[in-house]
């Protein structure tokens, strides 16, 4: 007991950051490089994102670093409501903070980096410091919404990166939304850039088939139960307008889901399997132009 508490004690000491508790910027780099080795030997893509806060500046000089500190553990705490629990979050320095998405394309990584936006710019940040009730000229600062400038870049997952890389191309494409006015979205990437597939995973046949006949029964099974119950109750005259509404909208879904799984049970394996990279492609295909505002 004495030395797991000690070793979370030299966790939180050496490799987070004191104010936000996120990972420190060594540590970020440390863990990046492990999964940049695991993403060129699985074919998954990294995305790398910097997040530069714009405004933040004024709060600290006009209302002190307490005020500062509020607002930036506002911020970290957004940063994990808007990821996934294995994604990797840091605090590179003042207001700073960078993140990793494993397995993440850049249409992923960039509907990650519009959510933080948002999410920041519609923060009401004197409420968070906790002064929305005083009267005072420099409260003003914060009343005017906070912005990110947020650079994105991603690997191709075909190629062995390095984390300092990714981390300063990503920083870069920061400065450049910053230089384009703030509260902006732009990406660093290499010039002729596409993305490598994510290879399907390699097995035989009869086990592809017998996957898609569990799905397809995994579907299939509770469906018709669905199916079954909807169309029961709307057999019933006197239903609100409302209900049926609903009702008939679940009948028309739980057929949909229905016919899906019936084609999915005689769907040749190899029919399948091109389907499947079909939709990745489409998935995983950038949006045109490269600047979000």
């Amino acid at each position: 007991v004495l030395w797991s508490s000690q070793s979370s004690w030299l966790d939180s000491l050496v490799w987070r950051d004191p104010l936000t508790g996120l990972l420190n910027r060594q540590a970020f780099q440390a863990k990046l490089e492990g999964e940049l080795q695991r993403a060129y030997r699985y074919g998954y893509p990294v995305s790398v994102l910097v997040a530069d806060l714009d405004g933040f500046k004024p709060i600290n000089d006009l209302l002190g670093r307490d005020f500062g500190d509020r607002v930036l553990k506002r911020v970290a705490q957004t940063l994990r409501q808007s990821v996934r629990r294995y994604d990797l979050l840091c605090r590179l320095g003042g207001d700073e903070f960078a993140l990793a998405l494993p397995a993440t394309s850049l249409e992923g990584a960039l509907v990650v980096a519009e959510r933080l936006r948002g999410r920041v710019a519609d923060e009401r940040w004197d409420e968070v410091v906790g002064a929305g009730s005083r009267a005072c000229p420099e409260l003003e600062a914060i009343r005017q919404p906070l912005g990110v400038s947020v650079g994105v870049t991603v690997t191709q997952g075909d190629v062995q990166e390095e984390a300092q890389k990714l981390l300063a191309s990503a920083d870069q494409a920061a400065m450049t939304a910053k230089a384009k006015g703030r509260n902006r979205v732009e990406l660093a990437i290499a010039e002729g850039f596409v993305e490598a597939p994510t290879r399907l995973p390699a097995m035989p046949r009869d086990l592809w088939t017998a996957l898609v006949q569990y799905l397809s029964h995994s579907l299939n099974n509770p469906t018709s139960g669905i199916l079954g119950l909807a169309q029961l109750a709307l057999q019933e005259k006197q239903l609100p307008p409302s209900v049926r509404d609903a009702l008939e909208q679940i009948e028309r879904l739980s057929l949909r889901l229905r016919d899906f799984s019936h084609r999915l049970a005689h769907m040749p394996v190899s029919e399948l399997i091109q389907e499947l990279e079909v939709f990745q492609r489409r998935l995983r295909a950038p949006s045109a132009g490269h600047s979000f505002s």
